[in-house]
């Protein structure tokens, strides 16, 4: 899809990383949150418009996005109850993120990833 005919594939449009993997823009995430008078609406607006604008930029030109990262527990197929967008936004945050980025990039391949699934048979469920 890009210029040099290489097929291109972008990470995370929405992604959370806990405590196995510190990241200070979690910390900045759960500040904003905190402060936010809707707290809801904030990170659905902050979501959609961080897909809108990655994806928007690249559209057409990235052949596939991983548009969820990791919204598993890591131990089991359940949705991880740590992650703020499913503590806020409920399970539906998934297949919004996923309209957000098809209405963007139509053409793109969507993904949704997660770590572990060959090897944590829970996760199969």
């Amino acid at each position: 899809m890009d210029p040099t005919g290489a097929d291109a594939r972008e990470v995370s449009t929405v992604t959370y990383s806990d405590e196995r993997a510190p990241d200070p823009r979690v910390t900045q995430l759960q500040a904003e949150l905190a402060a936010a008078s809707d707290p809801v609406a904030h990170l659905r607006d902050l979501m959609l418009d961080h897909i809108d604008t990655v994806a928007g930029r690249y559209a057409g030109r990235i052949e596939s996005w991983d548009v969820v990262n990791e919204p598993l527990a890591f131990t089991s197929g359940a949705l991880d109850a740590s992650n703020p967008y499913f503590q806020l936004l409920g399970e539906d945050y998934i297949a919004d993120a996923f309209r957000a980025a098809r209405a963007v990039d139509p053409s793109a391949r969507l993904f949704l990833n997660e770590v572990g699934t060959e090897r944590i048979p829970d996760k199969f469920g």
